[in-house]
């Protein structure tokens, strides 16, 4: 048995045995008689047997057959590389292509692209945020982590609803609206000092505490308290008493060094209205004199705020924790809270003109809703909490269904507040609520209207795309400008960010920590750093309508202070992310320099041209790779040695059935080490020296394309893959159908594709043109 065959053999495993009916046509039967039948033909035992299968695609196990033998000859995995027929291949591809396409279109017209779904985690929760104005709602401690396929958790396959999914939903909303904060009167503004608390003491053995509290109230940081439960972070002397928006001001300086430090202050959440850690801003600390800062911030009742130096290095010790850079604090004062609007949102959608009263219990806010409205009144309210919960204009069942359920709940308790929650509760555990589902074929106004919204604002659709889809009147042309009215707005970067961490696995950046000997320049604020870098990367491309290929290569970067060190980039100052152009003839340029992929394809010991390839092949071209065979062992770097990495490679692709894949995987792999694990780039690598690290061995970024054509760098590699921007526009269309739809393209989508990217060359393949006009082709207005 030939080893190139080996896909086949595992397809064959996998699908249904062959057939004796219906035969292929004579240009597919050729193609098999001069490619495929010496070794595949009737006559072979204990082998596929092709001569025997049946030309029919009606059933889902001959249509994943035919499929994946489309692949494997797509991606030239077949025939092998000694045997004549690129140009047969390519004739046959487009037969095979065809009759896929044809039987695709059958499925879709009985059962659309796509199935309903639950809605992912980020979508319940920004629901819930807009829904009631909970800027940190925090769902994800609740509900069951989302499974991811084809990188997005959007995909329709992996989205399950479970009796623990819904148990974990009711339990989510009963928590949050048993938390939720109300008031009898607008809380007064107040001007205050906030007082540092001594640090706790610990019986365990040495000196954990993150500072020293000085006798005149200022206070001196050294560690990040992000590494042990048992580093203490500085506190104050009161809780957050009402929510709104507050401004807070202080002094600080940077001590022991030389070098700005990191500042960060965190609101610490104490209830399922908030996140236990929300980042809420940091401040570049310089050292010498004091120095003001001043912020308006978000403010949660009962929060706790605190400041971390979270660029310090933790340590247990200490002598060592007071001698490392620090940061004094001092004068810090709160004022607030404000308010745009009163009463807050959440009190205004829960319990609307009702009167309140209220109360503080354990040091607790309590309240309670006075019986002083009509049950008219009452079922108003709740009709109209389900209207702005639903995603569509409610039934006139819908809205007697909570209005009955408030009915029997308050003759049986006869308490108002109990019964409202218990109708609330309802609403949101709904399959109507948790459920995105969409009617087969051409979508209906409202499902139009909220896929356009799930699509760019990560959750359902406004009152303005609502009205338009009551209406009737979401035409074409009036879909596009709501889609740029939609990405004009801040709720926009739900999609950017939760698009690019998906797309491209950013949600694995914290899964391995550097290696603190080889690259002590890594920290958790620098990651931070460089995956915000990456979304607003994206970002700025879509707003400034630039070409996809930016995502391969650039002439600017976003970057701030420390990003810009860390790059080797001069005359970089502050913390604020914003395009910089880079320098001439510069390593940096496109997404797949910056540190965050660099950082996510590595262990945080070595780097490997196995993993990164296979990254970009899949993630930035659409490649589809095969599992490797099992019989093949794994390739591993010398961790001591890496300059050693091309003779292990080359000994790896000396199995026959490896070497069809790794003529497309190591070319990336190899221009990507110019990059270490942290994202820096480097001309040698740094191996294990006493307690630090030493220089050995020199990185060899060079290498051959499949088709043979020479790069001596990463900055020739990225021209020779810019030859074929169509390929990188292609895969970016792929990824946004995957997000939107919960579907990937298929064999039937080809001709829509083609209208997409030929609508998009005049304006250079433009990302945002791009996304405007996948919006207005049948593979979004369809099911």
């Amino acid at each position: 048995m030939k080893r190139w065959w080996t896909p086949l053999i595992v397809l064959a495993a996998s699908c249904a045995p062959s057939h004796a009916a219906e035969k292929p046509p004579a240009s597919i039967k050729a193609f098999f008689e001069q490619h495929c039948y010496d070794c595949h033909d009737a006559g072979q035992e204990g082998d596929l047997n092709l001569e025997g299968r049946a030309w029919t695609f009606s059933d889902a196990d001959s249509f994943e057959f035919w499929k994946k033998l489309y692949f494997a000859v797509k991606d030239e995995r077949m025939p092998p590389e000694e045997r004549p027929g690129h140009h047969a291949s390519e004739r046959f591809l487009n037969a095979l292509g065809k009759e896929l396409g044809k039987a695709e279109k059958r499925i879709e017209r009985n059962d659309g692209r796509a199935v309903a779904r639950r809605l992912t985690v980020r979508e319940f929760e920004n629901n819930v945020k807009d829904l009631l104005g909970l800027p940190y709602f925090d769902a994800a401690s609740f509900l069951p982590e989302d499974v991811a396929k084809h990188s997005f958790t959007k995909s329709q396959d992996s989205l399950e609803f479970s009796s623990v999914h819904l148990e974990s939903y009711m339990e989510s909303n009963q928590t949050l609206l048993d938390s939720l904060d109300v008031y009898e009167s607008k809380p007064e503004s107040t001007k205050k000092a906030m007082r540092f608390v001594p640090f706790a003491k610990t019986k365990q053995k040495g000196d954990y505490s993150p500072g020293i509290l000085k006798e005149n109230g200022e206070l001196l940081l050294f560690t990040n308290g992000y590494a042990s439960h048992k580093t203490r972070r500085p506190g104050f002397d009161s809780r957050i008493e009402a929510t709104g928006h507050y401004r807070i001001t202080f002094q600080a300086k940077a001590i022991q060094t030389e070098e700005p430090q990191l500042l960060a202050l965190v609101s610490l959440g104490q209830s399922v209205r908030q996140k236990p850690w929300v980042d809420l801003c940091s401040f570049y600390v310089a050292p010498g004199e004091y120095q003001s800062f001043s912020k308006k911030i978000w403010l949660e009742a009962d929060s706790d705020l605190t400041f971390t130096h979270p660029n310090a290095k933790h340590r247990r010790n200490a002598t060592i924790i007071l001698t490392q850079p620090g940061l004094a604090i001092s004068e810090v004062k709160l004022e607030g809270p404000f308010y745009d609007e009163w009463p807050l949102k959440r009190q205004q959608v829960l319990w609307g003109d009702l009167p309140i009263s209220t109360r503080i219990v354990n040091e607790r806010r309590r309240y309670a809703v006075r019986p002083a409205a009509s049950t008219k009144a009452i079922h108003e309210l709740i009709r109209r909490f389900a209207a702005s919960a639903y995603s569509h204009k409610l039934t006139i069942s819908e809205r007697q269904l909570y209005v009955d359920l408030f009915d029997r709940s308050f003759a049986e308790t006869q308490h108002l507040e109990e019964s409202l929650l218990t109708t609330y509760k309802a609403i949101l555990s709904s399959p109507t609520f948790i459920y995105k589902i969409e009617e087969g074929g051409e979508l209906s106004q409202y499902d139009l209207a909220n896929r356009l919204s799930y699509f760019l604002w990560n959750s359902k659709a406004d009152r303005e795309l609502l009205k338009l889809a009551e209406d009737g009147k979401l035409s074409r042309k009036t879909l596009a400008q709501q889609a740029s009215r939609l990405l004009d707005d801040p709720r926009s970067m739900r999609f950017v960010s939760d698009f690019a961490e998906q797309w491209l696995n950013l949600d694995e950046l914290f899964l391995t920590d550097p290696d603190s000997r080889l690259y002590p320049e890594g920290n958790k604020p620098l990651f931070l750093f460089m995956k915000d870098e990456t979304t607003l990367f994206l970002n700025d491309l879509i707003k400034r309508d630039l070409s996809v290929s930016n995502v391969v290569e650039s002439n600017f970067a976003m970057l701030n202070e420390p990003l810009a060190k860390h790059y080797g980039i001069d005359g970089v100052r502050g913390l604020e992310l914003r395009p910089i152009v880079l320098p001439e003839g510069h390593e940096r340029g496109g997404i797949i320099t910056q540190g965050s992929v660099l950082k996510v394809t590595a262990n945080g010991t070595v780097t490997s041209p196995i993993p990164r390839g296979v990254w970009f092949l899949e993630t930035m071209l659409g490649t589809h790779l095969p599992l490797p065979p099992n019989e093949v062992p794994a390739f591993e770097p010398e961790v001591a040695e890496g300059f050693s990495l091309r003779e292990g490679l080359k000994r790896h692709q000396s199995e026959e059935a490896c070497a069809s894949c790794h003529k497309k995987i190591d070319p990336p792999g190899f221009a990507f080490e110019s990059f270490d694990p942290i994202g820096r780039y480097r001309d040698q690598y740094r191996v294990h020296h006493k307690n630090t690290f030493k220089l050995d061995g020199d990185v060899d970024s060079s290498g051959h394309m499949s088709d043979g054509s020479p790069f001596g760098n990463i900055q020739e590699f990225q021209q020779l893959v810019l030859r074929d921007k169509k390929a990188i526009a292609e895969n970016f269309v792929d990824k946004l159908s995957i997000y939107a739809t919960g579907t990937s393209l298929s064999f039937s989508d080809r001709d829509e594709l083609d209208r997409i990217i030929q609508a998009s060359v005049s304006q250079d393949l433009g990302v945002k043109t791009i996304i405007l006009n996948f919006i207005d082709s049948d593979l979004f207005r369809r099911k």
